[in-house]
């Protein structure tokens, strides 16, 4: 038995076009002209490429997949543009407080619990002269607090038994150049303490106003700030015992027993120790 396919060719696009399969008879089919059958094969690729465009149209109304174009695929792109976009952290402000807490740690670590929040000058301990003057800074960029301001600040709130203060140069005794070079470069901006450090692994007996210096030097060091400052009281710890320094200076170095030990404490574990 011959089969032929033959389609509902309507142009209502509402509709789908539905593909019928006839079976005429034999008779039937010899008739059909070689015109006709080309026509119904036209037919039949027409109404499957307008059968696709209307199951294109129904899916993209229930799901707006990327390889739909326009508005459809316009829409899934600006929903998920900014998926992995990354925000920007929002920076915390730094308040007043915190900032005065770190500058009593970089600047006024030697300084006793009395010394920050116990003594008064003008009514005001060094924590609240320091508060004020931060405050004042943040609305006057003209007001300065510098190494000078933090130095007035030492010697207005040291209190008497503060070791800065006990150290003193009791002969007209001086630095070598050597030493004062070394000790400006550490103080400057931006510091440099290598040279200080590498005075300290060759220096001779120092005279009273070297050791003095030094001894200073090294008091206003804050070995938890940074290892550098940590290398510098340890090497003074070096530079002490190599000369044997407690035999002439024993009430001066008594002074620095809590800083020694508050830098072997930081240095404990560290590769730093097998320099010490």
């Amino acid at each position: 038995m011959y089969y032929v396919l033959s389609c509902d060719t309507s142009n209502d696009v509402y509709h789908t076009p539905v593909c019928i399969l006839t079976t005429p008879c034999l008779n039937d089919f010899y008739n059909v002209s070689l015109y006709d059958c080309l026509n119904n094969i036209c037919a039949i690729f027409i109404s499957a490429a307008r059968f696709g465009s209307i199951i294109t149209q129904y899916l993209g109304r229930f799901a707006p997949y990327p390889f739909f174009m326009g508005k459809r695929g316009s829409l899934l792109e600006a929903a998920f543009k900014n998926e992995n976009v990354k925000q920007a952290r929002v920076k915390k402000d730094q308040t007043v407080h915190r900032a005065v807490q770190k500058i009593i740690v970089d600047h006024f670590k030697h300084f006793s619990d009395a010394e920050v929040d116990g003594i008064q000058r003008d009514g005001l301990t060094l924590r609240q002269r320091l508060i004020m003057d931060k405050e004042r800074k943040n609305s006057d960029k003209n007001h300065v607090m510098g190494a000078r301001y933090y130095k007035e600040l030492k010697q207005i709130y040291s209190s008497s038994t503060n070791p800065l203060r006990l150290l003193v140069v009791s002969d007209d005794s001086t630095p070598s150049k050597e030493l004062f070079d070394a000790m400006l470069a550490s103080k400057r901006h931006p510091c440099n303490r290598q040279p200080m450090i590498q005075y300290l692994l060759t220096a001779d007996l120092p005279n009273m106003s070297e050791a003095i210096g030094i001894f200073k030097w090294c008091l206003e060091l804050n070995p938890m700030a940074s290892t550098d400052q940590l290398r510098g009281v340890l090497g003074v710890m070096q530079w002490s015992h190599r000369l044997r320094l407690a035999t002439t200076f024993d009430a001066q170095l008594s002074h620095l027993n809590e800083k020694f030990n508050e830098a072997l404490v930081q240095a404990q574990g560290s590769a730093l120790m097998c320099h010490v």
